[in-house]
């Protein structure tokens, strides 16, 4: 059974304000992540005042008058902001503006394709007054750097001043990929008498070891989430990989975090899986590479297992079409027992111009078993270990139909048969080639799909399937069922995962009772349906209701929107109109304001930024109706 059955995928729509993700105020030390605020687009003015800026929330550098700055970042889908306050007794600047002068370098780390980070500085210069401006410079320069912007304006109090930049994301090497970045903050402080210089800094390292950049939306909230999901919030990952494991053409980040393979994407959303092992010492080693020829990398696990009788390594390659990770291939490659131990060596070949990687499995070392008192039984699902003592010497993989096969092998010269008193003691027989095996039997039907969903995530027969659809929401043209358990949306299909799969996403609801209402729409033009769930949130006294969109995207449901559309306390309400209307060939997302009760525009007790990541309601003294269209990531209102 293929079905995916122990993914939990989340969506982490984190609780968090605009301009509220995230409060610090303790002073830098070495290796202190930063952090980023979520802004909206145009919240933030480049114009050396930080009125748009929150009162809390900076970070600090240096001590004291003569050299200090408190910073604070932001940040939207297209732009980095940076704010300063720069307290200097003297300023060591020249028109040129070089290394060695006083600079606030903000450094950002990366990724591209290749899984290789990149670094670029943004060197900001503060201006004296009378002999030289404020300028910003970025190393190495981009084709977009001119687009970066710096202001300077007055410090209220003490001697020093204001600085404010934007530096637009493409302006980055790597900059597509912001939700992955990493950085560093140092604060560069020259004596002029003695040419001296001294530097704070949060973090120092190579591109790719920098700390995470803290952002709403990016990989780092999504690692968060999922510590505070499994109750291990020190964790810190062993394995650290980039690269677009899903297909989506965006990158990805894989990490292993104690006993879990773990996704991480854009938006904050995040899979796992949990290996086959008791601790993270048992995780050997890990790698990310093609081994399938399809241009997108897997993850090959060497993990330990123990038991009474012994203990065995075993390489697992996981791959991500289906929203994984997900073990498609399997191999034993040490085995030990109070007899002695026997190892064989496996080596994973590079995958070259879209043809899959060799895997090739040769004999090793044996230290204390033998022919004659290896007991051992191949276990059912995994490639069994070449065993010195064998008839093959060596075996070639390459993944083939949907699955890794035999393409060539090589007989083992020195093979050897347990002698009679062996076999009659132990029972034990000569090994034999494995049989050819069995015709692929036919794919499950609709029935044995749910029942194994059922069995899989504990779902008892009294729990009834609510909202069914019977519509295309994923893959080819064919018909997937649509069905929800509790909290849990399932998909099921003749054409979907070739039959023989299912997906189960884990709604983010308090209870099954919560979800109101689930409808379809294709609002992407890919000819495929949109999911939106309505459900509501009760906060204290306060009941919201809530309406989420996803697309299927790189075998995996995709958040696209999330969006607050009624909200009540008390007597009073308002809510919203919420309909599918035509835009072209496909639909845009329609929200009407609708007629207040018990409310109106002075006596309304909340702020227009709600308390988290959901966008804001449409209140009717705001606006009569707003249309989200898709523009190829999210559903975003239309200007």
């Amino acid at each position: 059974m293929a079905g995916l059955g122990w993914v939990r995928l989340i969506a982490a729509f984190a609780a968090f304000a605009v301009f509220a993700i995230g409060v610090w105020s303790t002073p830098a030390r070495a290796d202190t992540a930063l952090q980023a605020l979520r802004a909206k687009p145009g919240q933030i003015k480049v114009d050396g005042s930080l009125r748009d800026w929150p009162s809390r929330g900076f970070g600090e550098l240096g001590e004291g008058e003569a050299g200090s700055t408190r910073y604070i970042l932001a940040y939207d889908d297209k732009t980095l902001f940076i704010a300063a306050e720069i307290h200097d007794d003297t300023m060591v600047r020249t028109k040129k503006a070089g290394r060695g002068e006083d600079a606030l370098v903000l450094t950002l780390a990366l990724p591209t394709r290749s899984g290789r980070y990149l670094k670029t500085e943004a060197w900001l210069y503060a201006g004296v007054v009378g002999e030289t401006a404020s300028r910003i410079a970025l190393s190495p320069r981009t084709s977009k750097a001119s687009a970066a912007k710096i202001v300077e304006g007055p410090l209220q109090k003490g001697q020093g001043v204001v600085l404010e930049a934007s530096i637009p994301w493409q302006a980055f090497k790597g900059g597509g990929n912001y939700h992955l970045a990493r950085a560093a903050l140092r604060m560069q402080d020259v004596d002029r008498r003695g040419g001296k210089k001294s530097v704070s800094a949060t973090a120092r390292g190579k591109a790719a070891t920098l700390p995470e950049l803290g952002m709403q939306g990016g990989a780092s909230e999504g690692l968060s989430a999922f510590r505070r999901e499994r109750g291990i919030p020190g964790a810190t990952p062993r394995h650290d990989f980039v690269g677009d494991v899903s297909g989506d053409r965006m990158l990805e980040r894989v990490v292993i975090v104690g006993t879990h393979v773990v996704v991480l994407g854009a938006g904050g959303q995040f899979t796992y899986r949990e290996l086959p092992v008791v601790g993270a010492a048992d995780v050997r080693a890990a790698s990310l590479q093609d081994l399938t020829g399809n241009g997108h990398p897997e993850l090959a696990v060497t993990v330990r297992q123990q038991n009474a009788q012994g203990s065995r390594h075993l390489l697992q390659v996981m791959g991500f079409a289906g929203g994984g990770p997900d073990v498609i291939w399997s191999i034993e490659t040490r085995k030990e027992t109070p007899e002695g131990s026997v190892e064989a060596s496996v080596e994973l070949k590079k995958a070259k111009r879209k043809k899959p990687a060799q895997v090739i499995a040769s004999v090793g070392e044996s230290k204390g078993l033998s022919v004659d008192n290896y007991r051992e039984q191949p276990a059912v699902g995994i490639e069994p270990i070449l065993l010195p003592w064998g008839p093959v010497l060596r075996r070639v993989y390459a993944y083939q139909d949907g699955a890794f096969a035999v393409v060539e092998e090589e007989e083992n010269p020195d093979a050897q048969e347990p002698s009679a008193s062996s076999s009659a003691s132990t029972g034990t027989v000569a090994p034999v080639r494995r049989p050819k095996p069995p015709p692929r039997a036919a794919p499950p039907g609709t029935d044995e799909l749910v029942a194994a969903f059922r069995q899989a995530q504990g779902v008892g027969k009294d729990i009834p399937a609510r909202f069914a659809r019977h519509v295309n929401v994923a893959e080819d043209r064919r018909v997937e069922s649509l069905m929800l358990f509790g909290k849990h949306l399932l998909v099921i299909g003749k054409g979907f995962r070739g039959g023989n799969g299912y997906f189960y996403f884990e709604l983010p609801v308090a209870q099954p009772q919560d979800i109101q209402r689930i409808f379809t729409g294709d609002v992407t033009g890919d000819g495929r349906r949109e999911v939106f769930v309505r459900f509501k949130q009760p906060v204290g006294d306060v009941k919201r209701e809530i309406l989420l969109a996803y697309t299927f995207r790189g075998g995996a449901l995709a958040p696209i929107l999330a969006l607050e559309v009624r909200r009540a306390q008390g007597a009073a309400a308002v809510g919203n109109r919420v309909r599918l209307v035509r835009s072209g060939k496909h639909y845009a997302l329609r929200i009407g304001a609708g007629t207040p009760q018990g409310w109106t525009r002075d006596s309304y007790p909340f702020v227009a930024d709600g308390g988290d990541s959901y966008a804001p309601l449409l209140l009717p003294w705001e606006g009569r109706s707003v249309q989200y269209v898709y523009d190829g990531q999210q559903l975003r209102a239309a200007q």
